[in-house]
């Protein structure tokens, strides 16, 4: 009755999500309020596993408001891996029904994405199957909701039992093949649940073979399957590689690729884990696993039990230190075979990388930038680069890291003066792709032209044979994120004046980088597109500068972004920009909204319950952008009304550049109904809040900097490592320190 009931819940989502060719006319706000609390209420019941009554309220749902709102809702509603198939199939019905709502569309990939994370990391127990000779299903297992959708042509995966693995749907076709009229990708499928040996299990022969007599191998995916047999004829096992049987014992080792994600998943799921992980750096998709199965005969013909033995390897649990490297796993397994001359297959799936990624990196185009190949050495060994020279620059210590790069603290000595700077470095994998080494090209470029006290200022440009860097002004201070995290945990707010000193700093630095010009006067139409507070340095001086335009849109960039491609951070992106359609300077004005509102009211705006990337994306889209006279009393209604007009989803009633933004906050000041810090309240607000790891990273440094061989415990120490990493340069990627020759080429000027 279960496994039925669950059956109908799938079919009621299928039908759900095919019927309604003709759209209905947009149902008025009451209906829509009905059907999203009768999506909740079926969420609630699929989470319970009363699937008869979560099937007729998402029918009730679905009659109710068949549209984009409704099957937002839907989409959001998932809290677990079982919610998470429904999730997929409502998405793909999203992406079928409203081809053209490319907001809903980037929505349902990205409920996708994240179920099929959830599915492959935490899903993958099935119970054992039993078949007979001729491939009939005789027993066997409860397996995991979604898994038939899951399931590609070609493939044969017994963890829905074997008549699943034939299964095609044409609600597969949908997410798979993606919709002809929309721009936007839809991902690809997880891959399916494997046997115990990774391999899937093929029909065995309707009469016993030997193994020298056994059957030409069939290809299943990306795996050969041959089928042997043991001492018992009627004892039948499939795996992949080389099998031997003998006195009811089988052992083989193979590779299994089948059940691995492909490349580009891979590193798209990989971010943070061990150097293991490189593996898959250079396309390959392999694991190889020693299997040891042992079956005990009761009587002839019949296996009462089935004992199997494999070892795999795994990354380290998250939170452990980068040290612990993966390392190999021997997991008992033990199937009971009830019935019938056959093999228990177990369908668990070890997926060798934890997923740690960064939500907001998820949807970034490119997904070989999400990898990190972390050595195993200890923090300090990463940390401190010992007399190191990158051209003329001596390396101090790693700093930070993101998406892109490392970056590291850096002295440059001349002529008895010694400088302070931040360099930034290509990671080395990147370097092989053309896409990434244009866009640091681009940043480069960009970043160059523009000389602004309220911009972060690249000095120069460096190409060497381990590839390209960036040199730029070291800022002495925290980034905003910093700075809003500190009064959140504290609970001593950023006063308002300075709220609004560091707003304006940051509206001009945009400002100038959007006039930017060629050297013939064409405009360069430059939008930052990840304005965030992690990219606002505010310095001890009292000056918040703008950084990081590593994913900013200008005229004349080397890379292209293509078409649906999100870049930035979803908590600060424009509506349009999550729905990846063209982007001009406005897209910077919401972003800036969202970070004066969040200075005021202390919290965030744009996050889910659950830091869920759709839900988070969800809010961005369609969700209620509250006013901040909801949240904050004695708010001026002049503010309030700024605020709301720069977070305006329609863009004709945004601000249309951050001048205009900077123009009504200066006049609410000489109105009196707010109040403007100068840079010296902003620099005693950075000494009162952080002055204490100030002190600790100052303190680092001289160490850091001092002769040779003179290096003291207050850098090596993980306190002084932790505040020398306040450096902020969002969008870098973590990866292992290159080796630097002091003998590399000079730097070179910045390319025109």
């Amino acid at each position: 009755m279960r496994v039925r009931s669950r059956l109908l819940l799938l079919g009621a989502l299928l039908a759900s999500g095919i019927s309604g060719a003709q759209e209905s006319p947009p149902p008025d706000p009451q209906r829509l309020k009905d059907a999203a609390e009768a999506f909740d209420e079926a969420s609630k019941s699929f989470q319970s596993g009363r699937f008869e009554d979560a099937a007729r309220r998402f029918e009730d749902a679905d009659r109710l408001a068949p549209s984009p709102a409704a099957l937002s809702n839907a989409l959001k509603a998932r809290r677990s891996a079982r919610q998470g198939a429904a999730a997929v199939t409502l998405a793909a019905a999203a992406l079928e029904r409203y081809p053209d709502d490319r907001g809903l569309a980037t929505l349902a990939q990205a409920v996708m994405k994240e179920s099929d994370r959830y599915h492959r990391l935490q899903v993958r127990c099935a119970p054992a199957c039993v078949l007979s000779l001729d491939g009939k299903l005789l027993g066997g297992g409860d397996a995991t909701p979604g898994s038939v959708i899951y399931l590609e042509p070609g493939n044969h995966a017994l963890s829905a039992g074997w008549s699943a693995g034939r299964t095609r749907s044409a609600k597969v076709d949908a997410v798979k093949g993606g919709n002809s009229e929309s721009s936007l990708e839809a991902p690809a499928l997880p891959p399916p649940a494997a046997s115990s040996s990774g391999a899937p299990v093929a029909p065995a022969p309707t009469t016993p073979a030997s193994p020298a007599s056994a059957p030409p191998a069939a290809s299943s995916g990306a795996v050969t399957v041959a089928p042997a047999t043991g001492l018992s004829p009627w004892f039948v096992l499939a795996g992949a590689g080389a099998t031997v049987v003998f006195g009811g014992l089988a052992i083989w080792s193979g590779l299994d690729t089948q059940n691995n994600p492909g490349p580009d998943r891979v590193r798209e799921a990989c971010a943070g884990q061990s150097r293991d992980c490189s593996l898959f750096q250079d396309g390959k998709s392999k694991e190889t696993r020693t299997n040891i199965l042992f079956a005990v005969t009761g009587v002839v013909g019949v296996a009462t039990g089935v004992v199997a033995i494999f070892t795999d390897w795994s990354a380290p649990p998250i939170g452990k230190k980068a040290t612990e490297v993966a390392r190999p796993r021997t997991t008992p397994w033990v199937a009971p075979a009830t019935g019938g001359v056959a093999l228990g297959v177990n369908g668990v799936f070890l997926t060798p990388c934890r997923d740690r990624s960064d939500p907001s990196l998820l949807l970034r185009g490119g997904a070989a930038g999400r990898l990190k190949a972390r050595r195993a050495m200890t923090t300090e060994q990463s940390a401190v680069m010992r007399r190191q020279m990158l051209d003329r620059y001596e390396l101090v210590a790693e700093i930070a890291s993101g998406g892109m790069a490392t970056v590291y603290l850096g002295r440059l000595a001349s002529g008895g003066v010694e400088r302070l700077v931040a360099i930034k470095k290509l990671h080395p994998h990147l370097e092989r792709q053309q896409d990434f080494v244009e866009m640091f090209l681009d940043e480069a470029r960009i970043a160059a032209r523009i000389h602004h006290p309220n911009v972060v200022s690249t000095l120069e440009f460096g190409a060497t044979p381990t590839g390209h860097f960036l040199v730029m002004d070291y800022v002495e201070g925290p980034t905003l994120a910093k700075l809003l995290a500190k009064a959140a945990s504290t609970g001593n707010a950023i006063p308002p004046p300075v709220s609004y000193r560091i707003i304006l700093d940051t509206l001009a630095g945009l400002q100038i980088a959007h006039d930017l010009t060629s050297e013939e006067g064409v405009p360069l139409d430059v939008v930052h597109r990840d304005v965030s507070p992690q990219n606002v340095l505010v310095g001890v001086d009292g000056t918040a500068r703008i950084t990081d335009f590593g994913v900013a849109r200008a005229a004349e960039r080397l890379a292209v972004t293509r078409t649906g491609q999100l870049k930035g951070k979803l908590s600060y992106m424009a509506p349009e920009q999550a729905k990846g359609e063209p982007t001009d300077r406005r897209a910077d004005v919401f972003a800036m909204g969202i970070l004066l509102w969040e200075c005021l009211a202390g919290r965030r705006l744009f996050r889910g319950k659950s830091d869920s990337e759709a839900e988070t994306l969800s809010k961005v889209l369609y969700g209620d952008i509250a006013r901040l006279s909801s949240v904050i009393d004695d708010i001026d209604p002049v503010i309030d009304d700024i605020c709301a007009r720069a977070l305006a989803r329609p863009l004709d009633e945004r601000y249309p550049s951050c001048a205009a933004f900077m123009e009504d906050l200066e006049q609410a000041a000489r109105e009196g109904r707010i109040q403007i810090g100068s840079a010296r309240d902003v620099a005693r607000h950075v000494e009162s809040a952080y002055g204490h790891e100030l002190a600790q990273r100052r303190a680092a440094i001289r160490q850091s900097t001092a002769p040779s061989g003179e290096m003291s415990d207050a850098l090596t120490s993980n306190e002084g490592l932790r505040h020398l990493s306040s450096v902020s340069s969002a969008a870098l990627s973590v990866d292992p320190p290159s080796s630097l020759s002091s003998s590399m080429p000079r730097a070179v000027p910045i390319p025109p």
